[in-house]
């Protein structure tokens, strides 16, 4: 659904640098042009405004945004060439948070047969913490003791579910240049992928050329329970 496609191409975003791997690589011009993390999530904003077509998803996404929730508007940078790759990594971090915050949401409604939306009584803590994702089963190193997240190891769990492979950066990209040389058909085929995209990144993008100036609201923290500590005392940490 909506939000695998959004954590998909965020993490891309963050493995490709908006465009500047490409280049560096010698897969595009120099004369290309180059995305700022703050342009990117923008385009994906616009895209999500005008191609999503579940509503109830597609709405919850733009309030967020355009509410600068989860700290949206202080973390993304409109740096273009010299954004560094932690830059890079929080429109996928805020893509997670977005997405835990929508689970949390759900916990606390129902919806009857009439899809009127009813809200429930508030989930407990440990009900709240077993449905943040990763939970500590699945990543105990993305929690610290203290209960709160560390956003590196997020982001290497981001990767390795929805970025296949190794960090597809430059060296990927090198190895694939040499081999789209030496194979005009395969590489013809991923150009005419890579032209598609970059034509509908511009349409998109002319579509927001209007948009608003975001503004900012306190951030709602994430709830946890004591059960990191019997995960801990369970399990080794990973060095």
């Amino acid at each position: 659904g909506m939000h695998k496609m959004l954590h998909v191409v965020s993490v891309g975003l963050a493995e490709h640098r908006g465009g500047l791997n490409l280049v560096e690589s010698g897969m595009l011009e120099n004369n290309r042009t180059i995305y700022s993390p703050s342009d990117a999530a923008d385009t994906i904003n616009a895209y999500v405004k005008y191609f999503v077509r579940q509503k109830q998803c597609r709405d919850d996404f733009l309030y967020s945004y355009s509410n600068c929730e989860y700290r949206l508007c202080h973390r993304l940078s409109k740096l273009k060439d010299n954004a560094s790759p932690a830059d890079w990594k929080q429109f996928a971090l805020w893509v997670w948070e977005f997405h835990n915050g929508n689970t949390l949401q759900l916990l606390n409604q129902t919806t009857n047969s009439f899809g009127e939306v009813r809200e429930l009584q508030t989930p407990t803590k440990e009900e709240q913490t077993k449905n943040m994702w990763p939970s500590v089963k699945n990543c105990l190193e993305c929690w610290e003791h203290s209960g709160e997240w560390n956003e590196d190891a997020v982001f290497e769990y981001l990767e390795k579910t929805y970025w296949d492979g190794p960090n597809a950066n430059y060296d990927k990209l090198m190895t694939f240049k040499e081999l789209y040389a030496e194979d005009g058909t395969g590489g013809g085929f991923v150009l005419f992928m890579l032209s598609g995209a970059i034509i509908l990144t511009y349409v998109v993008w002319r579509l927001i050329q209007g948009a608003s100036v975001h503004h900012t609201q306190d951030p709602v923290p994430l709830l946890i329970s004591t059960e990191l500590d019997g995960a801990v005392s369970g399990k080794k940490r990973r060095v």
